[in-house]
């Protein structure tokens, strides 16, 4: 009888290591695997001095991406709404995109996290695909025959099933889509996955959207940026207000929940970092080997500075990068050439770093 109860005392001594990891109660999280992150096996401190404006003629940047061997700045220039140049020296390429009612015009202008960039659908063609909502549309664009002759060469499509307050859509290999929208009957966030024009049916995207609130002012608390695995099955749904990052394979219909040591997750604290404009996470990119996004730090309720957090796509902290300044509005990886690049919204300018991830 006493090995015995050496050994359930045992056993419950260890399943409390592993439950408070970090010296932390185990937080809630929307799937029923959580995952923990306290510390990174690297950190890196930038500073001011280390990064370098680039000089490029784009006023009123939106975002940016890096596609390729291309820079890709959005603005609001009616008459060429993204801006293109080569990396890494940064010669420009030309405009892209105006406004208007014509075939291939947007109605709006739209910032580059909205588009998806697909490649392999067609055997040497890299496929820009922009939602137009309002046209209950696609605009399905063949970027590299578009610069290869000067004009845009693409079609419209149609988009399966628009919902009544539409929020994102993406393309994702093999003809799936993703789509995020409002629901104002049922008070939540709606997330969507599409083969082809047909609703796919989801274990994972049915527990993420069984979050609700009492009322519609309340639902910003609940809203989410999805970070895509490109050419993979991954995304990592990232809810900046809750300080959850759900991460899920859409296609084997599993995922995870990946929480911050000492983040209160419950709706309360959501709600409470909603009316403060305290956001945990600020935006981020998916790779193919890995993720990252902006982490906000407060003191007092006023921002101090921002990180970004490099996961693994099975949730393991891999790198965590102090950025010199706390008003990034996005970022992106030139891997090839080792250099980071950051969109400072206060100056209106895009830095770039020296950076070997």
């Amino acid at each position: 009888m006493k090995k015995f109860n050496f050994f359930v005392v045992l056993g419950m001594l260890v399943a409390s290591r592993i439950l408070m990891g970090c010296g932390e109660k185990m937080p809630d999280g929307d799937l029923d695997e959580v995952k923990m992150y306290c510390d990174f096996p690297k950190v890196v401190s930038l500073a001011e001095k280390d990064g370098e404006k680039v000089d490029i003629d784009a006023m009123g940047i939106m975002d940016f991406k890096l596609v390729d061997s291309l820079l890709f700045v959005s603005t609001q220039d009616k008459d060429g709404l993204w801006k293109l140049y080569s990396l890494p020296n940064l010669d420009s390429v030309g405009n892209t995109l105006k406004l208007g009612s014509g075939p291939l015009e947007l109605a709006y202008p739209m910032p580059i996290n909205q588009a998806s960039f697909e490649s392999g659908r067609t055997y040497g063609k890299r496929i820009l695909d922009i939602p137009q909502f309002d046209k209950r549309q696609i605009i399905s664009i063949d970027l590299m025959a578009s610069l290869d002759s000067a004009k845009l060469i693409g079609m419209e499509k149609e988009m399966p099933q628009v919902p009544v307050f539409p929020v994102l859509y993406y393309s994702l290999p093999d003809d799936y889509s993703y789509m995020m929208s409002v629901d104002p009957d049922e008070l939540r966030i709606k997330r969507e996955l599409f083969k082809g024009n047909v609703a796919t049916e989801s274990k994972v995207l049915s527990v993420l959207n069984g979050n609700k609130v009492d009322n519609m002012e309340d639902i910003g608390a609940l809203t989410s940026f999805p970070l895509i695995q490109p050419g993979g099955s991954k995304v990592a749904d990232c809810q900046g207000n809750r300080g959850i990052i759900n991460v899920f394979d859409y296609l084997a219909d599993t995922g995870f929940s990946l929480v911050g040591c000492g983040v209160e997750t419950d709706m309360e604290s959501s709600l409470e970092r909603r009316d403060k404009n305290m956001s945990e996470y600020g935006g981020g990119n998916g790779y193919k080997d890995f993720f990252a996004v902006i982490a906000n730090d407060y003191d007092n309720g006023q921002l101090t500075g921002q990180s970004l957090l490099f996961f693994d796509w099975e949730g393991n902290p891999l790198v965590k990068v102090i950025l010199p300044m706390k008003n990034v509005g996005c970022f992106d990886i030139d891997l090839d050439n080792k250099m980071l690049y950051l969109h400072n919204i206060e100056e209106d300018c895009i830095v770039r770093c020296n950076f070997e991830f």
